[in-house]
């Protein structure tokens, strides 16, 4: 065990221990606690121990070197974030590698390692994040490394929704494999729901890379006779030393907070073709830390009244019990708290045709079935293809509940408990009656001001605003409009000196026009040094924001 110089110097002044170092000594083993309780110990009895004489100890072996590279092409952070929960898991096990984004890697250092552990979202139509484009050529190419010495493990993140579902960790793990690489683990493909199979594939790439090392040498083996224990000292013994807080309560996806809505304003007007809300969620006392360009999930319930549909169209028995991860529920509690109801795929349908054989619905995955992913829901699969489900076989052939994400549209700067969001109503028609998003139709259709809403932050560290000094163009139509109201708020709260020129579009003027008097106000401040709109509707041609960007085409230039 290595005790990094900063926690060293922590446990020497109390006063400088942080709430992430305390959570990293939660992760310790049993005995390395063992360890370092002995050692607190001796602080307390004022006993002289110096960083070297802990780091450098003779008797404390080091865990063999394996050159790892965990490696990940994120296009919002989801990759990035479990790329970071692998780096940690090697870290708490003791085990040294290099964390690297696809476009940070010079690239013929791929070939200094002899371990690639890698983390790849499939962004669009079956294509690599905007910002890892030319590794993902350069990998691929005639201009690639042979890499014969190497074994390469690959999670890709995708949606299923997609024609191309996961290709580019597909694309990774096939051209690793052509230069010669050996697979450490088959592929795993996650679906939108990637957060327990992601924590699954790193278990398994834990224990495939202890197995490339001698067991005997891992660091809790390695222990030399540990400093003894003159008395007893418990981490909340240590959290409760002077000038030490406890740590603050981590909220994420598994562990959402529970905000409040505060106001929740309709932005459109009487003749809108959208239906547009503002929102304000209170995170007071929560702690969360935001930053402009971040986003917010949200974890929304299925509509009551299109469960009961379901159950009616389906013959089934909302009261009766199910089994859902082995849990019991029922089954009209599953589908509004626990299942996705409003957006289907392709393998939904797969393995409902595999129940019910139907022709044409074979047909139907044979041809565009995109088109029809995209305009139905289960409720209309179920109208289409009728069959006699029980109810165990409805749940099983549905995915869990995603929570939908939005942009934060407020500055931290200027709403300190507040997260602001600009939300656009998803509502169409098809042949078989009025369809509504999940989220949208959650927040401003079935919440009301003062309820409770389950939510986790979602950062987004590829969106950020430049130096305070560097101009900004902004191209936000519609409620892209969101994160940029946000980044006003923040340079007018830190005074940043930069030009700041926005591009809005939206059907008409008199009714879509969102936050008109903010960024009016901005406009007349300086803040704003530029505001060029553009409202398709308002005149027998269509305007859009593009043909306003090409009337500035030399300035932007």
């Amino acid at each position: 065990m290595t005790i990094p110089e900063k926690l060293v110097h922590s446990l020497i002044d109390p006063g400088q221990l942080e709430p992430e170092l305390l959570e990293k000594i939660a992760k310790l083993s049993q005995q390395n606690l063992t360890w370092l309780s002995g050692f607190c110990a001796g602080l307390v009895q004022n006993k002289a121990i110096s960083v070297a004489s802990i780091t450098n100890r003779p008797d404390i072996k080091q865990s063999p070197k394996l050159s790892i590279l965990v490696l990940y092409a994120s296009q919002s952070g989801n990759s990035q974030a479990v790329a970071g929960s692998l780096a940690e898991s090697l870290s708490n096990k003791g085990i040294q590698y290099d964390l690297k984004a696809c476009e940070d890697l010079k690239t013929r250092q791929i070939t200094n390692y002899s371990v690639i552990l890698m983390v790849a979202s499939t962004h669009g139509e079956g294509e690599a994040p905007d910002n890892v484009i030319d590794f993902h050529e350069f990998i691929r190419g005639k201009k690639a490394p042979k890499l014969t010495d190497t074994q390469h493990a690959v999670l890709s993140l995708g949606d299923s929704s997609y024609e191309f579902f996961c290709q580019t960790g597909k694309d990774f793990d096939e051209a690793f494999s052509s230069l010669g690489s050996k697979p450490l683990l088959a592929r795993v493909d996650c679906d939108l729901d990637y957060e327990d199979p992601s924590e699954a594939w790193i278990t398994d790439v834990i224990s495939k890379i202890d197995s490339l090392q001698s067991l005997e040498t891992t660091s809790e083996q390695q222990l030399a006779e540990p400093i003894p224990i003159s008395s007893a000292v418990s981490l909340t013994s240590i959290s409760n030393l002077s000038g030490i807080t406890s740590s603050k309560q981590i909220y994420n996806k598994k562990h959402p907070y529970i905000g409040k809505v505060l106001t929740l304003q309709k932005l459109t007007g009487r003749g809108s073709v959208k239906e547009t809300f503002h929102v304000e969620i209170s995170i007071e006392g929560s702690g969360i830390e935001y930053k402009t360009g971040d986003a917010l999930g949200i974890w929304a319930l299925n509509n009551s009244e299109l469960v009961d549909e379901i159950l009616n169209i389906s013959n089934l028995d909302g009261s009766h019990n199910i089994t859902l991860n082995n849990q019991t529920y029922s089954l009209r509690e599953a589908l509004i708290e626990k299942l996705e109801i409003t957006q289907i795929s392709k393998k939904l349908l797969s393995s409902y045709n595999a129940l019910i054989a139907s022709e044409d619905l074979t047909t139907l995955l044979q041809g565009n079935v995109k088109e029809y992913i995209e305009n139905n829901q289960l409720i209309d699969v179920l109208i289409d293809f009728p069959v006699q489900l029980t109810e165990q076989q409805l749940v099983e052939l549905l995915s869990a509940i995603k929570p939908r994400v939005y942009s934060i549209a407020s500055s931290q700067q200027e709403f300190e408990d507040e997260i602001h969001l600009t939300v656009d109503v998803v509502s169409s028609k098809n042949k078989n009656g009025a369809r509504c998003g999940l989220a949208s139709n959650y927040l401003v259709h079935q919440l009301e001001e003062d309820a409770e809403i389950a939510i986790y932050l979602d950062p987004n560290p590829n969106f950020r605003l430049p130096a305070p000094d560097v101009d900004i163009i902004m191209i936000g139509p519609g409620t892209g409009v969101a994160p940029f109201r946000a980044f006003l708020q923040e340079r007018e709260a830190t005074d940043a000196p930069g030009k700041n020129w926005l591009f809005f579009g939206n059907p008409n003027f008199n009714s879509d026009f969102y936050y008109q008097v903010e960024l009016q106000k901005h406009l007349k401040s300086g803040l704003l040094t530029h505001l060029d709109v553009a409202f398709s509707r308002d005149q027998p041609h269509k305007i859009y924001v593009q043909h306003r960007l090409l009337q500035q085409a030399q300035q932007i230039w």
